[in-house]
This record gives C-alpha cells, sequence and structure tokens, in this order.
C-alpha cells in the first residue's frame, strides 16, 4: 500500500513546502512541525486502508495544513493551493517512462554541464546507450535548435532554443519568488483564482497560478500558453507596446476566434487595448470562455517596462460586471506592489 502512495505523497508535499514558503506561513523550526505532521496524518490514513486516489489525498494534506495553520497562529486563508511547481499532483497510478525521452534528456544534460561542449565520441563515452540512438537524439536535437554542432572542432554545445527555455524558467522562478505573498494576498483579498504570465513567443506563459481554498477549480495550470488578444493577462501585456510591434504581433499570431465575444480584429484590438492603456486593467468579458470573466494588470519592471502581468479569474456570477472597478483597483495595488519588489532588487542604474 505504501509504495502506492510514494509519488503523489512526495509531489504534494513538495507542494506544501513551496507553498508555505511562498505564502511566508513557515519560518525557521515550524517547517519540520508541518512536515512531521502532515506525515502523520497520511500514515494514519494509509493504515486504516484508505485508497490511493490523489483527491482524497490532496484534501487530507490541506485540512492537516488547514488545522496546522491555526495552531501555529498563522492566518488560515493565506495557505492557498499554491500552484507554484505544478498543477495537479500526480496519479498514484504508475504511469511507465519512455525511454527515448530519458535518454534523449541524459544527453542534454551531459552537454549543458561540460564547459566546451561534447564530441559524439565523448558522449558515447559518457553514456551507456546504443550509438545509434545517440546518434539520432543529437542530430533531432541539432535539426531542431536545441544543440548546435561547432563546424571547428564538431563539439556539440547548448543550442538557442534550449538557452531561451532556461532563461524563460529561470525568469519565472525570479518573479514567482517575489510576487508569492502578494499573489496569495490577493487570492485571499478577492476570494477568486490569481494567475501571473509573462510573454513568451508572442503568447501569454503562466508562471504562476493561486487557487483559494473553497473555491471551483479553473482549469488552468503552470506552462499553460493562453492568447493575447481575448485574455486580461495578454491585454495587459501587450496594451503599451507600440503600434508597429502590435501589428507585428497580431501579422504573426493572428487572433483565433473563441465565441462570438472574441476581439478578432486589428481595428477592434487598438480600441481594447486604448481602454486598458486608460483604466490601468485589462478585461476578458467571456472573450476566450462563455461564462468566464477575467480582469488584469500589468507589473512593471526595474526599467519601467511591462515585465508580467497578474489576474484574478471567475465566473460572471463570481465578478458581476458592476465590480470589475472595485476589482480593478486590487489588482492595480497588488501590480505596484509587485513592481516594487522587482524594482528594489534591481542593480541601480550607472549614469
Amino acid at each position: 500500500m505504501t509504495s502506492t502512495w510514494s509519488i503523489p505523497v512526495a509531489a504534494f508535499l513538495h507542494r506544501c513546502v513551496r507553498g508555505c514558503d511562498s505564502a511566508r506561513l513557515v519560518a525557521d523550526g515550524r517547517r519540520s512541525r508541518l512536515l512531521h505532521s502532515i506525515l502523520c496524518s497520511l500514515s494514519s490514513k494509509i493504515n486504516e486502508g484508505a485508497p490511493p486516489d490523489s483527491d482524497v489525498l490532496e484534501t487530507c494534506c490541506l485540512r492537516t495544513v488547514t488545522s496546522l495553520c491555526k495552531s501555529l497562529n498563522l492566518r488560515e486563508n493565506h495557505f492557498d493551493r499554491i500552484h507554484l511547481a505544478g498543477s495537479r499532483i500526480l496519479s498514484p497510478i504508475k504511469t511507465p517512462t519512455v525511454p527515448a525521452l530519458e535518454r534523449g534528456l541524459a544527453i542534454l544534460e551531459l552537454i549543458a554541464k561540460s564547459r566546451n561542449g561534447l564530441t559524439f565520441s565523448q558522449v558515447s563515452r559518457s553514456l551507456d546507450f546504443p550509438k545509434s540512438s545517440i546518434h539520432c537524439l543529437l542530430v533531432t536535437f541539432e535539426r531542431l535548435g536545441y544543440l548546435q554542432r561547432l563546424e571547428s572542432s564538431g563539439r556539440f554545445v547548448a543550442g538557442l532554443n534550449l538557452v531561451r527555455i532556461a532563461t524563460v524558467a529561470s525568469h519565472g522562478i525570479a518573479l514567482r519568488q517575489k510576487a508569492g505573498p502578494v499573489l496569495a494576498e490577493l487570492a485571499q483579498r478577492s476570494s477568486l483564482t490569481v494567475h501571473m504570465a509573462v510573454l513568451e513567443n508572442n503568447e501569454a506563459l503562466l508562471i504562476a497560478k493561486v487557487e483559494p481554498l473553497r473555491t471551483r477549480p479553473v482549469a488552468t495550470w503552470v506552462g499553460k500558453r493562453i492568447d493575447y488578444h481575448c485574455t486580461s493577462l495578454g491585454k495587459a501585456l501587450i496594451a503599451w507596446m507600440p503600434d508597429d510591434e502590435i501589428r507585428r504581433l497580431v501579422k504573426e499570431r493572428h487572433m483565433l476566434r473563441h465565441n462570438e465575444n472574441t476581439i478578432f480584429t486589428l481595428p477592434r484590438l487598438k480600441e481594447e487595448l486604448m481602454r486598458t492603456r486608460r483604466a490601468g486593467y485589462a478585461v476578458d468579458d467571456e472573450e476566450e470562455e462563455i461564462g468566464i470573466r477575467c480582469v488584469g494588470a500589468p507589473v512593471l519592471g526595474a526599467t519601467g517596462k511591462v515585465e508580467a502581468s497578474v489576474s484574478v479569474s471567475g465566473t460572471v456570477e463570481q465578478i458581476p460586471t458592476e465590480e470589475i472597478p472595485r476589482i480593478g483597483v486590487l489588482l492595480q495595488e497588488a501590480a505596484f506592489e509587485m513592481s516594487r519588489r522587482l524594482s528594489s532588487t534591481a542593480a541601480p542604474a550607472v549614469s
């Protein structure tokens, strides 16, 4: 029985600890007390013969954490389901891994750790894989831009696509660490699901999600890519772009029409972005999904340019039209605080 729980337990404990750190709920010796109590609770559940179901496991852990927060004099509402490391916990079913993918990742890690890159022969000697597999994987990575082969030495080094992914991941981690407590507070004040996104490859990329307790789950996850023209996150990210960049963006990505409310022409998009600049926040009024309304605001970096965006999402009942201005003010306050934190840690400009 214990083995079937090992994967979801480890995954959820990792999320619990990171979530507590992000919400500034656990400090000093409280981390170990929290983990100890969660493990004790899980052990009792396992001994009782509870089915290894991920939802049962998550509910069990969340109840334990909530009671612990009370006993530690912590603010219960500040411990939300913070999705900074991923979305749902893993299924207890043992899903088989993909050997070819494991080999490919091992090759990427090996080359990334080398100082000057590696030749085919060096990779073959370092890894106990068939040479034909190594050759095919190296060629595939090179063609896709994840590896680059130097003509002078024949060595494989990290390609632009691999560097781009690493840069986005590193940037997202830094933003999440600084914005985590503010996102948790915004979720508590609004009682709505909070998202944070950055513009990556002409799309809004979700880098953080905070889902308050006792709210209906929203079908989003960290790493999801969303459109720029029909979401509050996307509009907040591009509203302050120059007109020529907006035109280039529309030409390259186009505007998919999800329903009758979706903006799908450049003139309408420009009008919407102008309203966003005037108000200081963007609105998705059932444009991506019928029945769902979102409000988003830009987060400025140290240079004064839009670096990210933050939003709240809910049903049209949760976000009625008359409440949009009040929610917009909450978002602007949260975005300003995030901007302040990003700017305060930046290096001073050299005059």
